[in-house]
């Protein structure tokens, strides 16, 4: 498997690797295990070159399993394979629905990550907003390094308010200062106060939230070794945090 990552670590890290795909038969789905900004988390969390953002990803998970969504409806925006959708489900989530637009990914998540009150689909959010029985039926969106890609975000994040219930939450979590510039993946490079902007005519209310690793980056071995410090939307912190966290909540007004 031709990858230039592979010289940043050992020979046997790498064998590791490229067995553990074996045996998870990524192959059979279409998945190459290094491929973009998808984390499969059997791979990253033992692969050096991305184990410490797939630890920060799951780090945000568990801060909102943590503080936001005991015995809540939650739609799961973006979610890839479906990893961080079960562990909102595991830990205290009434149902956790996940969306994603890779049906290659959702169909190795069906099969890694179920769980009973645990649902991921490939549908588009537009789609999703246009059944009636959906809208006012979520109390949380949570919608992890996902506007970043896309064009249309003033109409997703629309979406999401008709999805959401009156006095129901939205997680938004991207990077905190137009770090992703020249990301090939990335769309936008909006700071948060350029998002701050952007969402407050839909979402009023906001909170602001730095992440910030507590360990170097190279001696992260956990989701738990991440701090989340409340602040303003053009807080400094923000200049040490590595993603942006806007949580808004949504007028009872509807």
């Amino acid at each position: 498997m031709n990858d230039p990552l592979k010289k940043s670590f050992n020979h046997k890290t790498g064998v590791a690797v490229e067995a553990l795909a074996d045996y998870l038969e990524l192959q059979s789905y279409g998945i190459a295990w290094n491929e973009g900004e998808r984390s499969i988390p059997q791979i990253w969390s033992i692969y050096p070159p991305r184990r410490f953002t797939h630890f920060a990803l799951l780090s945000l998970y568990e801060f909102v399993a943590s503080n936001f969504i005991k015995d809540k409806v939650v739609l799961d925006l973006g979610c890839g394979v479906g990893y961080g959708s079960y562990r909102l489900g595991v830990r205290g989530a009434k149902s956790v629905y996940g969306i994603e637009l890779d049906e290659k990914s959702v169909s190795f998540g069906q099969t890694q990550f179920h769980y009973p009150n645990v649902e991921i689909e490939c549908k588009d959010i537009h789609d999703l907003a246009t059944d009636p029985q959906k809208h006012g039926s979520f109390d949380f969106v949570y919608c992890s390094n996902v506007m970043e890609h896309i064009k249309d975000y003033g109409e997703v994040l629309k979406n999401i308010s008709d999805l959401l219930k009156p006095g129901g939450q939205y997680f938004h979590v991207t990077p905190p200062s137009g770090k992703s510039k020249g990301n090939p993946f990335h769309i936008t490079n909006f700071t948060i106060p350029e998002w701050r902007k952007i969402i407050e005519p839909i979402f009023s209310n906001q909170r602001y939230f730095a992440h910030i690793p507590i360990r170097d980056r190279d001696k992260v071995i956990s989701e738990y070794e991440f701090s989340f410090q409340e602040c303003g939307p053009s807080d400094s912190g923000f200049l040490k945090s590595i993603s942006g966290i806007i949580l808004a909540t949504k007028s009872w007004q509807g």
